[in-house]
């Protein structure tokens, strides 16, 4: 006797659910990086602080044009020459 598949087996629905799951996941990470990335480029874009105001723990600091982050520069190359001095 010939065994007919009439729908998934369990085994194919486990997997299914299994695949769904991860791959949900997967694009929500993927969409909260993205959304990330955009609102980065929206306050570099409008000459915003991404990190607060907080210049010297900022991965952006040398190449930061924003006002705050070059008075910090100039306040620590000052501080840097007179240490030196």
């Amino acid at each position: 006797m010939i065994r007919v598949n009439s729908g998934p087996s369990n085994g194919s629905r486990r997997e299914f659910v299994a695949n769904t799951l991860r791959y949900g996941v997967l694009g929500a990470l993927a969409a909260a990086g993205a959304l990330a990335v955009a609102k980065r480029r929206r306050l570099v874009r409008e000459g915003r602080c991404m990190n607060d105001g907080l210049c010297l723990g900022c991965a952006a600091y040398r190449g930061c044009d924003l006002p705050a982050a070059l008075h910090a520069r100039q306040f620590s190359e000052r501080n840097d020459h007179a240490a030196t001095k």
